[in-house]
């Protein structure tokens, strides 16, 4: 079993974090009212409630996705990582 989010929750995911990103909409509020619609997530949205979760104390995007090793690759989170370090990131998440 994989233990990561499907590829179209990832999809979905990343560019609702994109457009809260230049938006500067934030994360864990986007991310809960989207969590609102049961069938957006489908099988997901338990680990949509848990980064939700980890953005309540304000850290970065990065450092939740790195909390949440479950949830996406370690290496998505470095790049997630690097963008919001180079200034980015919704171009990435994109």
């Amino acid at each position: 079993m994989n233990p990561f989010i499907s590829h179209a929750t990832g999809i979905l995911l990343f560019r609702q974090l994109a457009a809260a990103t230049r938006g500067g909409l934030p994360y864990r509020e986007v991310l809960e009212i989207l969590s609102k619609d049961p069938e957006m997530f489908g099988r997901d949205l338990l680990a949509i409630d848990a980064l939700a979760r980890q953005l309540t104390d304000g850290g970065s995007l990065a450092s939740a996705l790195e909390r949440l090793p479950e949830l996406v690759a370690i290496e998505t989170a470095e790049l997630v990582k690097a963008a919001e370090n180079q200034g980015c990131l919704a171009q990435i998440l994109d």
